[in-house]
């Protein structure tokens, strides 16, 4: 059972389509490469420890350009450029979603 109607579900295909297959393209899908190296042993990669702070985890979006400049600033210099305006068009699909009640109770139940 599906909590979204056709419409929000064909904004979500688009926005797959037009920007996350791209972006997986562009990035020629490294990140699903099973092997090793020839010269590697394992597949860990050593990375900085780096001390976060909450504030590293917070994103402001009060409102609509809040989000659209809070996401372009996060993602500037990144493949993601340019996303933070399209995430919050496709975001308006959504603002009045209804979930049937039967649904929500079991879930609230497994939690």
């Amino acid at each position: 059972m599906s909590s979204i109607n056709a419409a929000q579900k064909g904004a979500l295909t688009r926005f797959y389509r037009r920007h996350i297959i791209p972006l997986a393209r562009l990035r020629e899908m490294d990140w699903l490469e099973r092997g090793i190296g020839d010269a590697d042993d394992t597949y860990f990669l050593s990375r900085p420890c780096q001390v976060m702070a909450p504030d590293d985890f917070c994103i402001p979006l009060g409102d609509e350009q809040q989000a659209i400049h809070a996401l372009e600033q996060a993602w500037a210099g990144t493949p993601l450029e340019g996303l933070g305006r399209e995430l919050v068009k496709l975001a308006r699909h959504f603002q009045h979603t209804e979930q049937e009640a039967t649904v929500a109770s079991y879930i609230y139940e497994m939690f």
